[in-house]
């Protein structure tokens, strides 16, 4: 009597190993054939494309991390190389979200202008539109803006750095590809900022370098929560290092001339370092004035965010274009990605500004 031999049971996740040569790499075919899915369906779930059911992304990666394949990061390159190059710049926009009290504030603020700039320039290059969006245009609601940008069929948006600290903003975020500039927006996005911590430090070593003791920080609380105090940090750090900076109490500015006055004759500065006004630059100018007291000879002045335009003043310059390429960047590979929606782990990126001397600081004599 002939032996009858059985088939062994298929296992949950089929190993499709000895259909390739050994030695050689898992391909994406292999991986295909190992879930019984077609390629495009397994490229889709490794992207976490929401046409995917996530059962089905499951199962992809759980054969993915059995048979040990690894994407070949040439082919992905390429890949979205191609996805990119098939878009057609009609039809595929890029929204920016601008809630500013004006319609446009890029034509008379040079670092809007440098923001806007950089968008127009870089979202092209990957094969992108760009059209802009005025959240504080009558009738408009975040609401409103989803379903416009949905209606439109448009997946992406870039978030201008907010005029305000904003907790939170009712846009349905599941429906789109986001990074926002700045960190006015408080909601868990992708975002690039500028690196306000680093370039306090660095304002702070370039100061010490010239002679300057005892430098103030003066700033009003809005920008201190726009850029989740990271100025205040370096400051009070700096204060612990040895040697220290002098010990003095930052300034949050929410007041006029008598409480700056106030504040600088209790500590005494010999350079006051300012972020965006108020207290603005020409202000502190005329109250030292009324002191007294000369900028540079008597009391420096440092501008932690320096105009992109017509600025003599000292201070650090900060990458508005970088920033703003960046966070075109970001969305546009989510959208390779098939990504949407508030991420789990968002990416932050942070640019250091770069320090420019100027004639509102002067080297001390040894």
């Amino acid at each position: 009597m002939a032996e009858t031999r059985r088939k062994p049971a298929p296992s949950a996740v089929p190993d499709s190993s000895a259909q390739r040569k050994a030695g050689s790499s898992p391909t994406l075919r292999d991986l295909a054939r190992t879930v019984g899915v077609s390629r495009t369906t397994i490229s889709l779930a490794l992207r976490h494309h929401p046409r995917i059911p996530e059962e089905t992304r499951l199962r992809v990666s759980a054969a993915a991390e059995k048979i040990g394949y690894r994407p070949d990061p040439k082919v992905s390159r390429l890949m979205t190389y191609l996805r990119l190059r098939r878009r057609a710049p009609a039809s595929e926009i890029i929204a920016v979200i601008n809630n500013f009290p004006q319609r446009a504030p890029w034509t008379t603020n040079t670092h809007l202008r440098a923001v806007h700039d950089s968008i127009l320039a870089r979202a092209p290059s990957l094969g992108f539109a760009v059209e802009d969006f005025w959240l504080a245009e009558r009738g408009m609601t975040p609401a409103r803006l989803s379903g416009i940008l949905r209606a439109r069929g448009i997946e992406g948006m870039v978030l201008l750095s907010f005029p305000h600290f904003t907790p939170t903003l009712e846009i349905n975020w599941a429906d789109f590809a986001c990074a926002a500039i700045g960190h006015s927006l408080a909601l868990p996005l992708h975002r690039v900022s500028s690196h306000q911590y680093r370039d306090l430090t660095t304002a702070l070593k370039e100061l010490a370098a010239a002679g300057y003791t005892r430098p103030g920080l003066a700033l009003n609380p809005d920008v201190d929560q726009r850029v989740e105090h990271y100025y205040v940090a370096a400051y009070l750090l700096a204060q612990s290092r040895r040697p220290p900076v002098a010990r003095m109490t930052p300034l949050l500015f929410t007041g006029g001339r008598d409480q700056f006055v106030r504040w600088f004759e209790r500590e005494r500065p010999d350079v006051i370092l300012l972020s965006q006004p108020p207290p603005a630059r020409e202000d502190v100018e005329t109250w030292l004035r009324a002191m007294g007291r000369r900028c540079p000879r008597d009391v420096g002045l440092v501008l932690l965010d320096l105009p992109h335009a017509g600025s003599t003043a000292s201070g650090i310059r900060q990458p508005y274009g970088e920033i703003a390429a960046a966070a075109v960047d970001l969305v546009a590979a989510q959208i390779s990605r098939g990504e949407r929606g508030l991420p789990a782990l968002p990416q932050i990126i942070n640019l250091e500004g770069a320090w420019r001397p100027g004639d509102t600081t002067r080297r001390r004599a040894d």
